[in-house]
Parts: structure tokens; sequence; C-alpha cells
């Protein structure tokens, strides 16, 4: 039976060709362009292995904290979440490390974090636990909103990313071009249910979450030009080039404020480059 770290590498793997778009394609194909995406996970099957294993030692926080550092990420936040309560908290998705550096700028046990269903996601049995499987069926996007309402309902922590897909990194784009995509239907139902409750909000803004050297280099031009957006942590890691410094900006809105204001805060929250040092 493979070990976690290899049944990481191989979900990888897959999901790096399914997103070229290749599923049905020749299997001699698909075999192919394989076993190299695969040898290419074998270090974040590892450190995400090490990150599941972590979270029952250490905690969520530390625990990721450990995994951005395994990753060679240095990572700088500004502003200060409420360590207890009810919050909703709205962040951009720029990919990559985004969710192991909110999981360590929030610093909450009780964070749970709306998420695609995913395999490899659910291959991680700690982390999972933290997350909320949003499915692609009515029914199960219903049940996962649910569920979302209830934490916030308890006092808990409700990570969400509205656009509900990959967003361009901000260290990476012109300081005019557009850096959040649509929002989906249920963030307004997360907002009145964060205003029943008393729960305060915060916009999230990350950047940064890429290596500069590796987002240049042809491979990963021509992989992102094809829709595969996990291939420049990969090369980062096996190329060891420790050059990621993220950024997170963590900003409270007022009560109720409406959506088009919170998409105009966390768009300027995404712009944010100054930050401190946040071991």
């Amino acid at each position: 039976m493979p070990s976690l770290s290899e049944h990481l590498a191989r979900l990888s793997a897959d999901e790096m060709v399914s997103a070229l778009g290749l599923r049905k394609a020749p299997a001699a194909l698909r075999r192919g362009l394989f076993f190299p995406f695969f040898a290419l996970s074998q270090e974040l099957g590892r450190t995400l292995a090490n990150l599941d294993r972590d979270i029952e030692v250490f905690g969520l926080p530390e625990a990721a904290q450990r995994a951005l550092s395994s990753f060679g990420v240095r990572l700088h936040v500004t502003g200060s979440p409420p360590t207890r309560g009810a919050c909703l908290v709205l962040a951009n998705h720029p990919g990559a490390y985004d969710a192991l550096a909110l999981m360590a700028a929030l610093g909450r046990e009780d964070l749970l974090i709306l998420a695609a269903d995913r395999s490899f996601l659910r291959a991680l049995p700690r982390l999972s636990k933290h997350l909320v499987f949003v499915g692609e069926t009515p029914g199960e996007r219903a049940a996962a909103l649910k569920r979302a309402v209830s934490c916030l309902g308890r006092g808990g922590a409700l990570l969400h990313f509205p656009a509900g897909r990959i967003e361009p990194d901000a260290a990476f784009e012109t300081e005019r071009a557009p850096l959040l995509e649509p929002w989906q239907p249920g963030v307004g139902t997360l907002r009145h249910a964060a205003a029943k409750h008393g729960a305060s909000v915060l916009v999230a803004g990350v950047r940064g979450v890429h290596s500069p050297r590796a987002k240049s280099w042809a491979v990963n031009r021509w992989a992102e030009q094809r829709g595969v957006t996990t291939l420049c942590p990969l090369l980062q890691l096996v190329g060891k080039l420790n050059d990621v410094v993220t950024r997170v900006h963590l900003e409270a809105a007022p009560p109720r404020e409406e959506e088009t204001a919170l998409r105009e805060r966390l768009q300027g929250a995404a712009r944010h480059s100054a930050g401190e040092r946040r071991a």
C-alpha cells in the first residue's frame, strides 16, 4: 500500500494531467505526462503528509507555518484577526500557498475553510476536518453552505474564497489590473449569517504566492497557458527556489458593508505590499 506522501504525489499528477484537458486522450499520452508530473510532485506529497501529521501535534496554525517554512516561503502579515468569536474571512485566491498562509495568519484552531471537493484534499484526514467541501450539485452546495452558516452560529471562524476559482496574483500584475473574479451567490448568505450572529467580517488580501523565478520559466508559462496553475510551486520546490515572499493583509470591514464595498476593500487588501515578518 503506498504511503500517504506517494498517494498525494499521484493525485497531484493526475490533477495536472486532467487540467490539460487530456482525460479522454490515449492512455500512452496520459502516462507519458503523468510520470514527469509525479516526479515533480514527490516533495509536495512529503510536505503535505507532514502537514497533516503536524496538525495533530501542533495544531492548525503552527502546522501551516511549518509547511510554509518547508516550502521555503517567508510569510509577512499585517493586521490582527480576532482570537475568538464568530468571524467570517473573505479572501482573494491567487492559489499556491494562499490557504496555508491564511491558516497561519489567522491563528484560529477552530478555522473552517470552504473548499472545492477534490480527492487530493480528502486524502489528508486531519486537514479535511477543517474543510467544508463544496460539491458540484445544488444539493451538495446547499449542504456545504448550511455547514458554513452553522460554523458562524457556534462562534467559529470561517474562511471563504468568494470567487471559487484561482485569481491573479497582485505581485505579478500591473497596478491597475483587476484582481478579483466575480463572486459566487453564496457570499450573500454568509454575509447575512455573519450579521445575524454578530460575527466580525474580515477581508484577507494575499499576494506573492509564486516564485518569481519559476513563474518566468518557459515550462511554467506553457502550463499556465493550458490552465495548469499548480506547476509553478512544484518547480519552486524541485529547484529549491527560496524566493517566495507571501504577504497577507487583514482588514476589518464595517458591519453589514455592501458587497460592492467589500470587493473594493478586498481588492485594496490584495494589493497591499507592506508587512512585518510573522514567525
